[in-house]
C-alpha cells in the first residue's frame, strides 16, 4: 500500500515506539496541518468559482471536479478513517446527493440503447430513453460531483472550532470582496460594461438574482457571526453586502435574504435595542438604494403573468416523463418540444426558473426530489445545533436558498451551491468532534 498516510504512519510509528506520547502529537500535528491545507485551498476555489461567470462557463466544470477530486484525494489518504465525517444522517444526505449523479450517469448510458438511435418525430423525442443531451449530462455530473466534494471536504476539515471560524470569516470575505466589485461596476468603472440588467448590481455574476442569493447567503453568514466577533470591520462588511444586495433589485433575492435573517434573529433572541437597530438599516438601506427594487416590484404582476405561463408548460414536461426526466441539463431541448404561445418566443427559455421544476423536469419526481430531500434532512441536523453560530448561519441559508429556489435558478449557478454547500459543512461540524 503506498500514499502520503503510510508513509507518515511509518515516520510516526517510529517515534512513538520511543515515545508514545510524542508519536501521537506528531501524528496529530500532522492531520491537522493537511486540514489546514484542504480549508485554505477550499476557501481559495469558492470564491474563484464566482469569477467565471458565476462559475457558469462549460469549460470551467471539468477543471473544477480535478481539482475537488484532487483536493479529495489528500483527504482520503491524509486524513485516518476515525478523523472523518461518518454521521448517519450525514451519509444519507450525502448519498442523496450523489444518487442524482449517478442517475445522470445512466441517463448518458441508456441512449446507447438501440431504441435511442431510430428516427422518430420532434415530438416523440420524449419517447426515447435516457438524455436528449447527453454531453450536457456529463457535464452536468462533473459539475455535481465537484459540488458534493466541496461538502463532503468541509465537513472533514470543519470539527476544530478554530478552523471552522477561520474558514466562515474567509468565505464572508470573499463575498464583501464579490460585493464591493459589484458596487464598483455600477458608477464610471461599469460604464463600458455590457450588461443585460442595466442598473442592477450583477457582480461577476450573470445576472441579478443569482448575485442576490450570493450576497444573501453572505447577509445571514455576517449576522451570525457577529455577535462572538465585534470588530468594526465585521460590521462595515456587513453593511457593504447589504447595499450591493439592494443594488441587484432581485425582488425574490431580497426576499429570500430578509427571510433568512428572521431565521438569524428568530434563532438569537436579540434584545430590543438590536432589534430597532437592524430595523433602522433596513430602513435606510431601502431609502437609499431601493429605489429600482421598488419600481420593479410595481411590475411584479405582470411579470407573475408570462411566469404562470411557464410554468404550466414545464409542467406538461414533467408528465411526459414523470419518472425518468429528460436528462440532467437537458431542460433547454425538452422545453424546445413543448414551448407554446403565449410564453414569448423572442426569448431564449434555457431555464425552468424554478429549481425544483428543473430538477422533476431533468432527474423525473423520484431522483429530482432527493437534492430538495437532502436539504431538508440537513435543515433538521442543523436546527439541532443552532448554538453554534455557522449552523445557525447554514439553516438560514437553507431557508434562502429553499425559498428562492422556487421562484428561480440561482442554485443552478455553481458559485452559489458551492457556497451554501461549504456552508452547510461548516454548520455541520459543529457535530462532528475535533481530532485535529
Amino acid at each position: 500500500m503506498s500514499g502520503p498516510a503510510p508513509i507518515f504512519g511509518a515516520l510516526s510509528d517510529g517515534v512513538a515506539a520511543v515515545d508514545p506520547r510524542r508519536g501521537r502529537a506528531l501524528r496529530s500535528r500532522g492531520v491537522s496541518a493537511r486540514k489546514n491545507a484542504i480549508a485554505a485551498a477550499l476557501v481559495a476555489l469558492i470564491p474563484l468559482s464566482a469569477i467565471a461567470a458565476g462559475g457558469t462557463v462549460p469549460l470551467l466544470w471539468p477543471v473544477l471536479a480535478v481539482a475537488t477530486g484532487a483536493i479529495g484525494l489528500v483527504a482520503a489518504f491524509g486524513i485516518p478513517a476515525g478523523r472523518k465525517p461518518v454521521r448517519p444522517g450525514i451519509a444519507v444526505i450525502l448519498l442523496c446527493g450523489a444518487l442524482p449523479l449517478v442517475y445522470g450517469l445512466l441517463q448518458v448510458a441508456a441512449t446507447h440503447l438501440p431504441v435511442a438511435s431510430l428516427h422518430m418525430p420532434d415530438r416523440s423525442l420524449m419517447l426515447r430513453p435516457g438524455s436528449l443531451s447527453p454531453d450536457a449530462t456529463l457535464m452536468a455530473v462533473l459539475r455535481g460531483a465537484a459540488a458534493l466534494m466541496i461538502l463532503w471536504l468541509m465537513l472533514c476539515v470543519s470539527g476544530n472550532p478554530a478552523r471552522r471560524r477561520a474558514v466562515g470569516l474567509a468565505l464572508f470575505a470573499g463575498i464583501v470582496a464579490q460585493a464591493v466589485w459589484a458596487l464598483m461596476m455600477l458608477g464610471p468603472l461599469g460604464e463600458r460594461h455590457i450588461s443585460a440588467y442595466p442598473g442592477s448590481a450583477v457582480g461577476t455574476f450573470i445576472g441579478r438574482n443569482a448575485l442576490a442569493t450570493h450576497l444573501g447567503i453572505g447577509l445571514v453568514l455576517g449576522l451570525a457571526v457577529l455577535p462572538g466577533r465585534q470588530a468594526p470591520v465585521l460590521w462595515v462588511g456587513l453593511a457593504i453586502i447589504g447595499m450591493a444586495l439592494l443594488s441587484t433589485q432581485s425582488r425574490m433575492g431580497v426576499v429570500a435574504a430578509a427571510a433568512g435573517a428572521l431565521v438569524i434573529l428568530l434563532n438569537r433572541r436579540p434584545g430590543w435595542r438590536s432589534g430597532m437597530a437592524l430595523a433602522l438599516a433596513a430602513t435606510l438601506g431601502l431609502a437609499m438604494f431601493g429605489q429600482g427594487l421598488a419600481e420593479r416590484i410595481v411590475w411584479l404582476a405582470s411579470a407573475w403573468d408570462t411566469r404562470a405561463e411557464l410554468y404550466a408548460q414545464v409542467w406538461q414536461i414533467i408528465a411526459a416523463r414523470p419518472l425518468t426526466g429528460f436528462g440532467l441539463d437537458a431542460f433547454p431541448l425538452a422545453f424546445e418540444i413543448f414551448h407554446r404561445p403565449p410564453v414569448p418566443s423572442e426569448v431564449v427559455w434555457d431555464r425552468a426558473h424554478s429549481t425544483y421544476l428543473t430538477l422533476w423536469a431533468e432527474a423525473g419526481l423520484l431522483f429530482g426530489s432527493l437534492p430538495p430531500l437532502a436539504g431538508a434532512l440537513a435543515l433538521v441536523l442543523l436546527y439541532r445545533r443552532r448554538a453554534d453560530p455557522f449552523a445557525a448561519a447554514a439553516m438560514a441559508a437553507l431557508v434562502l436558498a429553499a425559498l428562492h429556489s422556487v421562484f428561480d435558478f440561482s442554485l443552478e449557478i455553481s458559485a452559489n451551491l458551492f457556497l451554501l454547500l461549504a456552508l452547510v459543512g461548516l454548520g455541520l461540524g459543529a457535530a462532528i468532534p475535533a481530532k485535529g
